[in-house]
């Protein structure tokens, strides 16, 4: 078993979400440090290490819901995948949004999966525990 956790940035308004998602990693029993921002200007201050996240990791991965409070989910992967140093960091939406111009819109900026949430949490748990297939082997 790996001893480092996976760090996880969740970028999640709805605290229900947020606790399910935690929830989920748990029983998919993926070993991670899980930090929850609840927007995206939150979420580019954490990446970018800007005002109180300037001694933070960087996160392994990114997941990010689309309906956010100040922007979009959209600008978040714009910014990351605009970034040299940042790019490589996969990013994966997590949505209720089943829009097919949404998934077009997060694949054509460079998301690497698009995943609508499932309140069977089973299923959820299915979900959440794919993210882990966006991940350089070596972590």
């Amino acid at each position: 078993m790996n001893t480092t956790p996976l760090r996880i940035l969740l970028v999640e308004d709805n605290k229900g979400d947020a606790v399910l998602t935690q929830l989920a990693l748990e029983a998919a029993n993926i070993y991670c440090k899980l930090h929850v921002v609840g927007s995206v200007k939150q979420g580019l201050d954490f990446i970018f290490k800007r005002k109180q996240y300037e001694d933070i990791y960087t996160p392994d991965i990114i997941i990010t819901d689309l309906n956010l409070p100040d922007f979009p989910g959209t600008r978040m992967i714009k910014e990351v995948k605009q970034t040299k140093q940042l790019r490589d960091i996969p990013i994966v939406v997590m949505t209720t949004s089943d829009m097919e111009s949404d998934r077009l819109k997060c694949m054509e900026l460079k998301a690497n999966d698009y995943i609508v949430k499932d309140m069977d949490f089973d299923n959820f748990v299915n979900n959440v525990q794919t993210i882990t297939h966006h991940l350089p082997l070596a972590l």
